[in-house]
């Protein structure tokens, strides 16, 4: 279709005159706005020019709407179909030449919010069946890949990344091990307690959690672990929570500064021996100067005899 003809003056009739008048013209600026605005709402360029020549005649020909819209005659027709298909035009029954008339400005305006609304319902249906698809094919999201890093924004797969990962460990396990976690604690991980038996395994506790009544499933999973070889000591506090493997992969889970709340919404992966070496570094110092889990652990069950 050719580009539609400039249009200098629109012509508005009296909203209660369905077949024409005295038209008033609108200025140019004010024309193009109109076509603008039904284009925003979902409309073609021609589809637009028809819809208010429609409003502005009532009903009419295809030729006076083509004159008044400024398109081709040829045009016209297919347009005026479309608009028909979609209910934002009517062929007016009768003998001689066609005659087309509009369902009315609230009607049209209401029509046009409908199909939108149908457009994203569909939209809404096709991305649910796309996503079925990629579900079957692609069972989880692809973790953004770096050489030696990836970084991991769905939370449920730290904890089969983990068990990976420990599977793999031959010689060292360091871990800070601090709450929130992903799983309900309270049934030791017979990934982690296999991992104990065969690794030197260390671990470094909160104060917050060694000491409160109310983790006792925690501690009943930290016996099983400790029984199994894990050496665990306790910190005032940890920033972050950390595992390094052999010192040469470490996965890293970071909270929201913001709202540090919400637990751990990113994890990285980090695949470097020097980083992995610098964390151990850090994990070193802090155990240094670490109570042991045992003597913490003792008071705790002391302070729970002294209670009961």
């Amino acid at each position: 279709m050719g580009k539609p003809a400039r249009v200098k003056n629109l012509r508005l009739v009296d909203p209660g005159d369905n077949h024409g008048g005295a038209p008033t013209p609108i200025p140019t600026k004010v024309a193009e706005t109109l076509y603008r605005e039904f284009e925003a709402l979902g409309l073609t360029p021609y589809q637009a020019r028809v819809v208010v020549a429609l409003q502005q005649a009532g009903s009419s020909s295809c030729v006076d709407l083509a004159r008044l819209s400024g398109i081709p005659r040829t045009s016209v027709y297919q347009v005026l179909d479309e608009l028909d298909s979609r209910g934002l035009a009517s062929r007016l029954p009768g003998n001689g030449p066609a005659l087309w008339g509009s369902i009315g400005r609230k009607a049209v305006l209401a029509r046009l919010i409908d199909l939108e609304a149908e457009r994203l319902d569909n939209l809404k249906n096709r991305a649910e069946r796309v996503g079925e698809i990629l579900d079957q094919l692609l069972p989880s999201d692809r973790s953004v890949s770096l050489p030696y890093v990836q970084v991991i924004h769905d939370p449920s797969r730290v904890g089969p990344l983990y068990q990976q990962l420990l599977g793999r460990t031959t010689k060292e396990l360091l871990v800070f091990s601090r709450p929130p976690y992903t799983k309900v604690i309270g049934s030791p991980e017979r990934a982690v307690v296999d991992a104990a038996r065969r690794v030197d395994a260390r671990a470094l506790y909160q104060a917050a959690q060694a000491e409160d009544g109310d983790y006792q499933d925690w501690h009943h999973e930290m016996e099983a672990y400790h029984a199994a070889g894990v050496q665990g000591r306790v910190v005032d506090d940890l920033p972050i929570k950390l595992a390094i493997f052999d010192r040469c992969s470490t996965l890293l889970s970071l909270d929201d500064p913001v709202l540090p709340n919400v637990g751990f919404p990113m994890t990285l992966l980090i695949e470097h021996p020097g980083y992995s070496s610098v964390q151990a570094n850090a994990f070193e110092n802090l155990w240094e100067s670490a109570t042991p889990y045992e003597s913490v652990h003792a008071q705790f069950e002391a302070s729970q005899s002294n209670l009961a």
